[in-house]
């Protein structure tokens, strides 16, 4: 850093991958990474690892539901869901094909925002946000701002 300092990781952030967090009055939680396409990528899995993760999510996502009366308001991915910003045909691009239990996940625990990155906006054609049941699904590469109430 500028003043000599070094650093690690990000200062002032809270990492919620696999986890839930609050940031003031908003309850969050993550969920990083890609759908495998090289057979030792890091930080890449399978759709069936995707939905062991979001098994391990919700014993806190039901905890948030019966403390606040909701579970979640921003759902933070790096892929998008299934069908949703990502690529039509996994032969074609296995690298941008999104993950399938994002989709359960919304139905049932209803975020207001998912928030992903990963698929690459070369046009302002592509469509960027698209309404899932009740969560606005953002894609936010390069990055967006958005205000939240």
């Amino acid at each position: 850093m500028s003043d000599g300092r070094q650093v690690s990781r990000a200062e002032g952030c809270i990492n919620v991958d696999g986890q839930t967090a609050r940031a003031g009055r908003l309850l969050l939680a993550g969920l990083g990474g890609s759908v495998r396409y090289k057979p030792d990528g890091l930080y890449q899995y399978t759709q069936a690892e995707m939905s062991r993760r979001i098994l391990a999510l919700i014993p806190a996502l039901w905890r948030n539901w019966l403390q606040r009366g909701r579970a979640l308001d921003i759902l933070i991915t790096h892929a998008p869901p299934r069908g949703i910003h990502d690529t039509a045909h996994p032969d074609s691009d296995s690298a941008h094909v999104g993950f399938e239990a994002f989709l359960p996940l919304l139905r049932r625990f209803r975020p207001r925002y998912l928030l992903h990155g990963h698929s690459h906006v070369w046009t302002t054609r592509q469509v960027t946000h698209t309404r899932y049941a009740a969560t606005d699904v953002i894609n936010v590469y390069p990055y967006k701002i958005i205000e939240i109430e």
